[in-house]
C-alpha cells in the first residue's frame, strides 16, 4: 500500500487522508464527507521498484476508472500519530475485568453541561471514520462474503451511543446491489468471517453495537464491521461507500 495523501476539499476546506492505492487511474472523483462535494484528486506520480510489486489473491472492489459514480472513496481525517489508540481495549479485558466501570460510563454517557449540537447534526458531524479495509473472504457455508471494517473517533464533548452507519455496493453501472444498515461497536477477523456462521456473524457485527459495546467515549475510538453475504457475479460488482447515518448522546 502506498503512502497516504492529504487532500483538501475545495469548498468547505476539510483535509482528509486517502490511500493513493485507491486512485485506478491518474485522477478519481472524492466526495467530502461534512459538505458533499465532489471533487478530483490526481494520483501522485512515484517510481515503482520490480521488487516491490505484488500479487494478490483475492479480488478487489477497487474505484474503477473515471468517471465514478457515486464518487464516495473511503476518506478520513488526518489524525496525529500520537493520539492513536487501539480498539483492543473493547474487547475482552471490559467484558472480563472492567463490566462494573464501563456499565457506569454507559448511564453517565460523559455528558458535558450545556453541550448542544449544530443545527441540522444527525450526531455525525463530530465523528471520524479511521483505517477502514474492504475484502472478500470464502466463508465455509455461507460461500463469498465482502466485509468492510474500520474504526470510529468520537470527538463530541459527550459520549456517543447507537453509532448507525450504512454500507452501499454497486455495480459496475453504478447500481445499488446491496445495502445494509448497522451499528458501530461490533468487530471480526478474517479468520472469523470465514468460518462462522452467518447468524454469529451478524451478532457480533451488525447488532453488537445496540448495547454499551457501542458507547462511544469523548475522544475515544470503538471498532465496526459490516458483511454482505448477497452479491452479484464479482465481475458485475464496482464501487462501494460507507456513511455515517445518525447516533444517540
Amino acid at each position: 500500500m502506498g503512502k497516504e495523501i492529504v487532500v483538501k476539499c475545495e469548498k468547505c476546506s476539510s483535509r482528509y487522508t486517502l490511500d493513493p492505492d485507491l486512485i485506478k487511474g491518474e485522477t478519481a472523483k472524492v466526495r467530502c464527507s461534512r459538505c458533499s462535494h465532489v471533487f478530483a484528486v490526481q494520483k501522485p506520480v512515484e517510481s515503482v521498484e520490480p521488487d516491490d510489486i505484488m500479487d494478490f489473491d483475492e479480488p478487489d472492489l477497487g474505484i474503477g476508472e473515471e468517471p465514478l459514480a457515486p464518487p464516495d472513496l473511503p476518506l478520513r481525517r488526518p489524525e496525529p500519530v500520537a493520539k492513536r489508540r487501539s480498539p483492543l481495549a473493547y474487547g475482552l479485558v471490559f467484558i472480563l475485568a472492567a463490566g462494573a466501570v464501563f456499565g457506569a460510563l454507559y448511564y453517565l454517557k460523559g455528558r458535558t453541561p450545556g453541550f448542544k449540537p449544530s443545527p441540522g447534526d444527525k450526531g455525525v458531524d463530530l465523528l471520524n471514520l479511521l483505517g477502514m479495509s474492504a475484502y472478500f473472504v470464502e466463508n465455509r457455508s455461507e460461500g463469498t462474503l465482502f466485509v468492510v471494517s474500520g474504526k470510529l473517533r468520537n470527538e463530541y464533548p459527550v459520549a456517543r451511543r447507537r453509532v448507525r452507519l450504512r454500507l452501499r455496493v454497486y455495480t459496475e453501472d453504478s447500481k445499488v446491489a446491496s445495502e445494509k444498515t448497522f451499528y458501530a461497536g461490533g468487530s471480526l477477523t478474517r479468520d472469523e468471517a470465514g468460518k462462522l456462521k452467518l447468524d454469529k456473524i451478524m451478532k457480533r457485527t451488525e447488532n453488537a453495537g445496540k448495547g454499551p459495546q457501542g458507547v462511544v467515549l469523548p475522544s475515544r475510538v470503538i471498532p465496526f464491521a459490516a458483511v454482505v453475504n448477497s452479491l452479484p457475479k464479482l465481475s458485475k460488482l464496482g464501487d462501494y461507500s460507507l456513511e455515517l447515518v445518525s447516533s444517540r448522546p
